[in-house]
């Protein structure tokens, strides 16, 4: 599971949207998929390997993953989506979370199995 701290979490899953929406425009986002409102790897050695479901709190953004149909998630996926999903994030809203964390294992809402 991965948390962003922010003020504003709608806006911040709003600018990650937004941003894959761009396509290949200038400050977008062309690493990661919305795929039935879930996001997943866009490089073909990742891409539906597995998928990231947001959640929103007050004051949090938290993604959790998932498996998809055919496979539960390796260790090496869990460790890839999550590094390069908090990647994209420090790349592109810096300004917008105060604080990022990640979990070593899966915990809710994270679905591996």
């Amino acid at each position: 599971m991965i948390t962003f701290y922010t003020e504003n979490p709608k806006s911040l899953l709003a600018a990650f949207n937004a941003a894959i929406a761009l396509g290949s425009g200038k400050g977008s986002i062309t690493t990661w998929d919305i795929i039935d409102g879930d996001y997943t790897h866009a490089a073909d050695q990742w891409n539906r390997q597995a998928y990231f479901e947001a959640v929103i709190s007050p004051g949090i953004l938290q993604f959790g993953i998932v498996r998809n149909q055919a496979n539960p998630v390796s260790i090496e996926v869990y460790a890839y989506y999550h590094g390069h999903l908090i990647e994209t994030f420090l790349r592109h809203f810096d300004q917008m979370f105060d604080t990022v964390t990640s979990t070593a294992l899966a915990l809710q809402p994270d679905r591996v199995t």
